[in-house]
């Protein structure tokens, strides 16, 4: 789930909308295993990394009237600006075709 920076993170909201289980934040191990990232360096760039099966991207529907995401490049001490489009198409490519939907 990716949202704004000024955005409160409803999992419980978001789960229902998405008709899915019980969502949590992801447990740093599991970061680590299925993303190869650490706690605090969350971001779509390190969905690659883990199968499609395992993981599904979800953007705010807000960010399609943005030209640039500002993300984390797999660690949080930088962020970059990205045009969204690009990043969508690259995850895309990378076969992990990003769900965007105006979450809670």
């Amino acid at each position: 789930m990716t949202l704004p920076h000024d955005r409160r993170a409803d999992l419980k909201a978001f789960a229902e909308l998405l008709g899915a289980g019980k969502f949590s934040f992801g447990k740093p191990d599991d970061m680590e295993r299925l993303l190869h990232i650490t706690p605090g360096a969350v971001s779509p760039l390190a969905a690659p990394n883990a199968s499609a099966e395992e993981l599904t991207v979800v953007f705010d529907a807000s960010f399609d009237d943005q030209p640039l995401i500002a993300v984390h490049p797999l660690r949080n001490t930088a962020t970059i600006a990205i045009p969204f489009d690009a990043l969508i198409g690259w995850l895309g490519d990378k076969g992990h075709e990003p769900r965007i939907a105006k979450l809670p």
